[in-house]
């Protein structure tokens, strides 16, 4: 895999020494380089996008629980604030 590339995957969230790994039902997993607070989604089963700064991390650009709606990024929401202004 190239790193850059973008990645959506889907695993279960664990903690393992320290570091935030996602475990996906094949039996691979991803360290994920989370900046947000996920101790509500540990043991759960995810969705997360990101890049790959390495060969087995992921920079996290967004995380949720599998089977939620994906959240907007701020970008996206400011985007569709922005398309809703200009209809009047």
């Amino acid at each position: 895999m190239a790193l850059g590339a973008f990645h959506q995957v889907t695993g279960i969230l664990h903690q393992e020494n320290g570091q935030h790994v996602l475990r996906m039902d094949h039996g691979n997993y991803w360290q994920l380089d989370i900046l947000s607070d996920v101790e509500n989604l540990m043991g759960h089963k995810v969705n997360v996008e990101g890049i790959q700064s390495s060969f087995d991390m992921l920079d996290v650009h967004r995380i949720w629980k599998h089977g939620d709606i994906r959240p907007l990024s701020p970008w996206e929401s400011l985007e569709n604030i922005i398309r809703m202004l200009r209809r009047g």
